[in-house]
């Protein structure tokens, strides 16, 4: 394994096979040999962190799920594969974004799943914090998506994450600025499937094959708790006998946005911020 990865090291940008290979089989008995296993995690860490930009794609998800592997076997820590993944998100692999932008997720769940571990919670979340003040406008859009889906998750749902994020509200790129706007005016919506599709546009190259709701419904208001104006516009002008009817219909149509929109989790079964006003309620100076 070491003689395969140095000569990879030598040119990354080969396919490897046989390295890729090697690197998911140890992964896969790593629990029978926990010292060895974290030699092997810290070497492909490290080669991701050096290369990982000019890898074959293949290789590339190899490796990383060899990582993922490893560390749900405790061969190597949080501290180092989310701050290596979240670098990876700027490589022009759209595949790849969404895939690490949920296994951050998923590895910060797991951490906190039975207990919280405040203390690698904090170094974590300092991490992201650091990222917010970058200049880099894409890590920070990064960044902001992964809290607001943390706090979304219920996962980070604390004060100081929700200020952290309020202060891209100062932030000089109006899309920065709308993001941290959107979480402060509904922290319970569903910024995942934006980020997603905005992975994908982000002067990378790749073609974008866009099948959501925004081109379909083009011209739909929506206010700030996610009642979509159609249905209520629909319901005022259903009649025009009486206002009083009129207003009932517009009446029943809120009631029924809002019942819809009142949710508890999604469709995969995750619990969620019920509460749309719950991150701006945690402000400290909210003027």
């Amino acid at each position: 394994f070491i003689s395969l990865l140095s000569a990879a090291r030598l040119q990354p940008s080969l396919t490897h096979e046989r390295l890729g290979e090697l690197a998911n089989f140890m992964a896969s008995v790593a629990s029978g040999y926990p010292k060895d296993s974290q030699s092997v995690a810290s070497e492909i860490a490290a080669f991701l962190d050096e290369s990982a930009p000019v890898m074959q794609p293949v290789l590339r998800k190899q490796l990383v799920r060899s990582i993922s592997v490893l560390r749900s076997k405790g061969a190597i820590e949080l501290t180092v594969t989310v701050p290596l993944f979240f670098r990876m998100l700027s490589i022009r692999d759209k595949a790849l974004r969404v895939s690490l932008h949920s296994q951050i997720i998923a590895d910060i769940k797991s951490l906190n799943q039975k207990h919280k571990n405040e203390q690698l919670n904090r170094k974590l979340q300092t991490f992201l914090f650091q990222m917010i003040q970058e200049n880099d406008e894409l890590l920070v859009k990064r960044a902001l998506h992964l809290l607001s889906e943390l706090f979304r998750r219920r996962i980070w749902n604390d004060e100081r994450t929700v200020n952290v994020i309020s202060l891209a509200c100062f932030h000089d790129s109006a899309s920065i600025f709308l993001i941290a706007a959107r979480f402060l005016l509904g922290s319970n919506q569903n910024l995942d499937s934006e980020y997603q599709a905005e992975s994908g546009s982000e002067s990378d190259g790749e073609e974008e094959t866009e099948s959501g709701k925004g081109k379909k419904n083009k011209g739909l208001k929506f206010d700030s708790s996610g009642i979509e104006g159609k249905a209520m516009w629909e319901a005022f002008h259903k009649t025009s006998k009486k206002s009083t009817r009129k207003k009932k219909r517009v009446e029943r149509a809120i009631a029924k946005a809002q019942k819809k929109s009142a949710f508890h989790s999604d469709s995969n079964g995750v619990e969620l911020e019920d509460n749309p006003f719950a991150a701006i309620m945690m402000l400290h100076d909210p003027q």
